[in-house]
């Protein structure tokens, strides 16, 4: 009898696939029923990045970055696999804004 324990690398790969599946459509979901206007992030879109990378693209610290989020200047983001992302259009999005506002 086969250990039940050990899985091979396919199902292993199709499990995960299936995983960030669920992941996008309850995020999905949630944001409609919420009716955000948002775009939905494909599975594996390059342009879904971390707290850590959207500071760096902004040129802020993450403190800084997260109270941005807090005071609703930047989106919440979305979950992927238990961690946070967040759109790089809806970061492009807030920088176009804060040029037109100009220096404060």
């Amino acid at each position: 009898m086969a250990d039940s324990s050990h899985y091979s690398f396919e199902q292993y790969r199709e499990a995960r696939i299936t995983i960030a599946a669920i992941e996008a459509e309850i995020w999905w979901r949630h944001n409609v029923e919420n009716s955000q206007p948002v775009a939905r992030p494909a599975a594996g879109d390059a342009a879904a990045i971390s707290a850590g990378n959207a500071a760096k693209f902004l040129s802020i610290s993450k403190s800084t970055f997260y109270e941005l989020v807090r005071a609703g200047a930047i989106p919440k983001g979305f979950a992927v696999g238990g961690r946070r992302k967040w759109l790089r259009s809806d970061l492009d999005k807030y920088l176009a804004k804060q040029k037109r506002k100009g220096p404060t």
